[in-house]
């Protein structure tokens, strides 16, 4: 029986097959639990209740991979306009982008920067108050993990309708 193997490294990422990996191993340690505690234990090494232990180190995908979405990572971060979106309650959600976003800031008229706040469900929202609404386009800043910037101009999120909008701008490969 052929078996292939596959890697995951920066020609091939997938931290979502790492994930349901853990989870079939944790899964297969609950099913054998009774049958034979001694391989369930070897399952789960060093794993504590409720935290599977997974060492990782994080991959920056190429710009021809292309996402679930069908969009390839060397198209640019993409701002998803959300319909809930108005201009008292600006609010965006990103995607596509090569590394973790760590926070999206509004760049002001006088060239300060306004954090958004980072919302449960990623949608960052500008909570501060900015002396009245937000119309028009705006400017702002995008900050991955490892302290990048991208500078995403002239972007109008209040609207609340409209397409997706691809940048072109994407973070650089951290390797």
């Amino acid at each position: 029986m052929d078996r292939p193997t596959y890697q995951i490294d920066a020609a091939n990422p997938g931290s979502d097959l790492a994930g349901e990996s853990a989870a079939a191993i944790a899964s297969a340690s609950i099913v054998f639990r009774s049958q034979d505690a001694d391989y369930a234990d070897k399952l789960l090494a060093k794993a504590k209740p409720g935290i599977v232990n997974l060492e990782y180190e994080l991959v920056s995908p190429a710009d021809s991979f292309e996402t679930p979405y069908g969009h390839q990572i060397g198209d640019g971060i993409i701002v998803d306009r959300l319909a809930e979106s108005n201009p008292y309650w600006p609010a965006v959600r990103l995607t596509n982008h090569r590394q973790p976003v760590e926070g999206l800031d509004l760049v002001t008229g006088d060239g300060e920067l306004v954090p958004l706040e980072r919302k449960s469900n990623n949608v960052f929202v500008l909570e501060e108050d900015i002396g009245g609404s937000l119309t028009g386009q705006q400017d702002f800043v995008a900050t991955d993990i490892f302290g990048q910037k991208v500078a995403l101009d002239n972007l109008n999120i209040t609207s609340g309708t409209g397409a997706d909008v691809t940048t072109g701008k994407q973070f650089a490969m951290v390797s």
